[in-house]
């Protein structure tokens, strides 16, 4: 566990180490600041040892805010597909600093199924942040749908974007009470000056 450390502008977020083969990073929730207070508000709400899945990883700027504002979490798993040369790397350096953290490499359209098999309902929080291509915005769903306990939270990314929000779209809910719709615009001290972006994330409890 990180005490006493931002890691928001420690060298992880900026040391050139991370920048390997100065391979471009993807934009991040750091850029969005009331997806930050979303993810801290949820992250706060979930009981103590709880468990936590995170499908999308990047360079971690979500899994640290879930896992600094989570009380003690249990297991926090990761999810990604590694296509990024810098995620590997940011994987054993979260590893270092959180006992809990636990990582799982590949397209989530082969290893979520397998691992949703064996971990059916027992997740207290997910956070949906992954592929967007419609099948893969599908199977994500899906499967995080079979994870999440009863009382617990779906935290869906990115629903504005075409793929995703028709993926959800055609997902049966029936189980599930939608608690709330965040609709981000970028903007503060992450973001790239005069680069504008929006985003929309919808939040589900499963009540069945």
């Amino acid at each position: 566990m990180i005490e006493n450390e931002d890691l928001w502008t420690s060298d992880f977020w900026v040391n050139k180490n991370y920048e390997i083969n100065d391979e471009a990073k993807e934009g991040h929730v750091g850029i969005y600041p009331n997806k930050i207070e979303n993810l801290v508000k949820y992250s706060k709400m979930i009981n103590s040892g709880s468990l936590i899945a995170e499908i999308g990883f990047n360079l971690g700027h979500s899994a640290h805010t879930i896992l600094s504002n989570a009380d003690n979490p249990k297991r926090f798993v990761s999810f990604d597909i590694c296509i990024h040369q810098y995620v590997k790397p940011s994987w054993e350096f979260f590893k270092k600093h959180y006992d809990c953290f636990e990582t799982v490499d590949g397209d989530t359209r082969i290893t979520l199924p397998d691992f949703t098999n064996n971990n059916q309902g027992i997740f207290d929080l997910v956070h949906l942040d992954g592929g967007h291509k419609f099948d893969v915005a599908a199977s994500d769903i899906e499967n995080s749908k079979n994870l999440v306990k009863l009382g617990g939270y779906i935290i869906v990314d990115d629903t504005n974007i075409n793929t995703v929000g028709s993926a959800l779209s055609v997902s049966d809910m029936s189980n599930f009470k939608l608690i709330e719709t965040i609709k981000s615009r970028s903007g503060g001290s992450q973001s790239a000056p005069g680069k504008i972006r929006t985003s929309e994330v919808i939040v589900f409890e499963r009540t069945a």
